[in-house]
């Protein structure tokens, strides 16, 4: 049967119409990121991070996109009462990527080899007394309580490898054995190639290799997404974000990042006066540098922390804000004058050059530091900019050869900023041997943190970082430039699930495919997320709604129910969630929800389960909400209704994230509003955000996109396969809209008088409708010419 190119609702995005790249499967792909490492040895400075990123590397516990801890190598963990030993259930059914089975004892094994060849392991997170198994069991006992240990185990520092593997240098030249999906195939510098692991654990590995260049230089980098030599780009500069944003070819995939971008002041040098530190930090204009020259993709700096953490950024005091006249003055009290009239101040017959060293990879690295020179220059302060590799960087950082020295840094590597300001900023010494080569000691800061490292309860913890974050502002310790966004943009006609999350740790993924990936799949694998058998329902004295229905739905699929008006769509998926109106009666069946029946719910379990497990949105979201209160009121309501437990601004903060993340611009302006004042499309958006916030394993969709433009209708149905490849969502759409079902779906169900008339691969039933229903169904669709 001749295929019809599709005239209604969603006209512009049919199988039939699909680009050449998406004809068909492809076993290879290729990305650009930025590169930072000379070998792969995952203990050797911060090389775990790429071997995490490239997914070949694993560790026991990773972090969710709001930052949550979540089991990954391990099942879970527990702690003793004394608070000294946590212990990991580790998983039975990983093998590394040589296919040796990983035990606890290789667990165990892999975690000794990250503190014997890494001083940052035990210096910068935590130390260990001993590490025992048993069975399926690690147990880690502490020297000292350390409440943040699963958070230290989720750095990539503590990825698990098969130690057994590491003949002489073949880590740092080959690359390490890991559980990811990915293995090494070959590694240079410039770049890298992964392929398949065969014995993954944890489902079906989407491309048989994948090629990682490292293109360091921005512009390139942007070229080559935009001419389609690469799948996806990380970290794209400011200034060329908006190339991509609003192309239908690309999604940008942006967060407010955990990220901090400061520069040390080496106070064994010229800053070792305070007066000239904080002469620096005035003579700044970091609100300028954020709004205007990076294009307001960064927020001012000020204090370590960023405020995409609730650290108390708002409530921190700032003593050195931008202020010319201020720095000026800080340098003629300090005795810093220009004496001889080139513009630059001396002191006592010396003039005072400082070396501000950067590194390449990063765009707006050259940007604050030449922006700085200029502005340090007005005070009368001489700067020279030095630019090197970032492996050289960190050569340099480590041997204190520096006066200014820049970085980019995640402040929340294990969940919280307890070991970024450890790190960072505590006194260096023989015992600690951390990063802060820069000479800056404050005994109470060092107080506070010895506090910290051992402080279980969380709002203890908070006040204790935020005020050693006041300490070291006070004390003018480094200058503290934006906290930037952060974000992967990708080509959307050959890529999907590609996510940026906020810990930064997670690029190559299971979850990145060929945007084709799902149309492969004929038959859904077991076992099975949502069962239904021999479902019957009636409506009062009427003949049934449903005669002996039956439907399986597998994890990460999106099933189309498709017919027309009183077939009995919308009967299933309120009979999934139990919102049967009181004239139904069911007759016969189950609903198998991970395994146990859904039918034999009490009134409570079903509203634990909306909303949270489960989530439905309808055919106008708008009109499921109170039109006379504000968006963000009712949000937050919903929120809490699931999460007592969460503060009103905690809640609220979690719905503008949510909002966001639907592409919805301004989300505090939403908030703000009321329903009638947005289009459909954005009540749409809405309504999906409010589905989605507690990442239901499945949604179900009643006509989502009839009451839409066409133009409205094609967004809607592109977010809702986002939701798919992003967060793993089964979906199941009730439409009567055939092209609809047909471009977006992996199976359909063709439904006809409580029955199903045919039932497949979307694909096959498009091209060949077996049923005449069907064939009516599709011959009614207006075709072009």
């Amino acid at each position: 049967m001749k295929i019809r190119i599709f005239l209604v609702a969603i006209a512009v995005i049919l199988l039939s119409n699909l680009s050449p790249a998406m004809a068909g499967p492809d076993d290879t792909v290729k990305i650009g990121v930025v590169g930072f490492y000379d070998n792969l040895d995952p203990t050797e400075g911060y090389n775990g991070w790429a071997v995490t990123r490239y997914g070949v590397g694993e560790t026991l516990v990773h972090f969710d996109e709001i930052m949550n801890l979540e089991p990954w190598l391990a099942e879970g963990w527990t702690l003793s009462d004394d608070k000294l030993t946590w212990t990991f259930k580790i998983r039975g059914n990983v093998k590394f990527s040589n296919g040796k089975p990983m035990t606890a004892d290789a667990v165990k094994k892999s975690l000794e080899r990250s503190f014997a060849k890494s001083q940052r392991a035990s210096a910068g997170f935590f130390e260990y007394e001993s590490m025992t198994v048993d069975g399926d069991s690690l147990a880690i006992k502490t020297k000292n309580p350390t409440p943040s240990l699963p958070g230290c185990l989720a750095d990539p520092l503590f990825l698990i490898v098969d130690v057994d593997a590491d003949k002489g240098d073949a880590f740092a030249t080959k690359g390490p054995i890991g559980t990811g999906p990915y293995s090494i195939k070959s590694f240079s510098r410039g770049l890298t190639v992964v392929e398949r692991n065969p014995y993954y654990w944890d489902g079906e590995v989407p491309f048989k290799e994948v090629t990682i260049q490292t293109i360091d230089d921005t512009n390139t980098r942007t070229m080559a997404l935009q001419s389609g030599e690469i799948g996806f780009a990380v970290n794209v500069a400011a200034s060329d974000v908006s190339l991509f944003r609003g192309k239908p070819d690309f999604t940008v995939e942006e967060v407010a990042s955990l990220r901090t971008v400061f520069s040390f002041m080496n106070q064994h040098g010229p800053l070792a006066d305070i007066k000239l530190r904080q002469a620096v930090i005035r003579a700044l204009n970091r609100e300028a540098y954020a709004k205007s020259l990076l294009h307001d993709t960064f927020t001012p700096g000020k204090a370590p922390v960023p405020p995409s953490l609730d650290y108390g950024f708002n409530q921190l005091k700032d003593p050195n804000a931008f202020d010319v006249n201020g720095a000026k003055a800080l340098l003629a009290e300090a005795g810093y004058r220009d004496t001889d009239g080139d513009g630059y101040v001396e002191k006592d017959g010396r003039k005072i050059t400082l070396q501000h060293i950067i590194y390449n990879s990063r765009a707006e690295l050259p940007i604050l530091a030449e922006a700085s020179q200029a502005d340090l220059k007005a005070v009368g302060i001489d700067v020279e900019v030095q630019s090197y590799d970032y492996t050289s960087l960190l050569e340099i950082q480590a041997e204190g050869k520096y006066d200014l020295l820049i970085w980019n840094v995640i402040t929340a590597n294990t969940g919280d900023p307890e070991h970024y300001l450890r790190e960072l900023w505590k006194t260096y010494s023989e015992q600690t041997k951390n990063t802060n080569t820069a000479g800056y000691s404050n005994p109470q800061v060092d107080s506070l943190m010895d506090k910290l490292a051992v402080e279980f309860d969380v709002s203890v913890r908070r006040q204790l970082m935020i005020d050693i974050q006041q300490l070291i502002m006070n004390d003018a310790a480094s200058v503290f430039f934006a906290y930037p966004e952060t974000n992967i943009i990708f080509n959307n006609k050959m890529l999907k699930g590609v996510r940026m999350l906020p810990s930064d740790y997670y690029w190559l993924t299971k979850d990145v495919a060929p945007v084709w990936g799902r149309r492969d799949r004929t038959v859904p694998k077991y076992p099975m997320l949502l069962e239904i058998n021999n479902l019957s329902v009636r409506y009062g004295d009427n003949p049934s709604s449903l005669h002996d229905f039956a439907l399986c739905l597998a994890d990460g699929e999106i099933l189309g129910l498709v017919g027309e008006s009183g077939c009995g769509k919308s009967t299933v998926i309120r009979s999934i969630l139990g919102t049967l109106p009181e004239t139904a009666r069911i007759e016969s069946g189950e609903i198998l929800f991970d395994g146990k029946d859904l039918l034999r719910n009490s009134r409570k379990q079903w509203r634990s389960l909306r909303g949270s497990r489960i989530s439905m949105i309808f055919q106008d979201c708008g009109s499921m909400m109170n039109p006379v209160v504000k968006i963000g009121r009712q949000f937050v309501q919903f929120i809490k209704t699931h999460r007592p437990d969460m503060g009103k601004k905690e809640a609220r903060e979690l719905a503008k994230e949510m909002l966001a993340s639907m592409r919805l611009s301004n989300p505090g302006h939403i908030m703000d509003g009321y329903p009638f004042e947005l289009s459909g499309g954005m009540r749409q958006r809405v309504g999906i955000a409010m589905a989605m916030t507690f990442h239901p394993r499945i949604l179900l969709a009643d006509e989502p996109t009839s009451a839409l433009d066409v133009t409205t209708q094609t967004q809607i149905v592109r977010q809702m396969m986002d939701l798919r490849d992003g967060f793993g969502t089964s979906i199941i759409i009730v439409t009567h809209n055939f092209g609809v079902a047909a471009y977006m779906t992996d199976r359909l169900m063709v439904m006809r008088q409580g029955l199903v008339v045919e039932e497949g691969e979307s694909s096959a039933i498009v091209e060949r409708p077996a049923h005449e229903y069907t064939q009516s169904l599709i011959g009614a669709i207006p075709q072009i010419g």
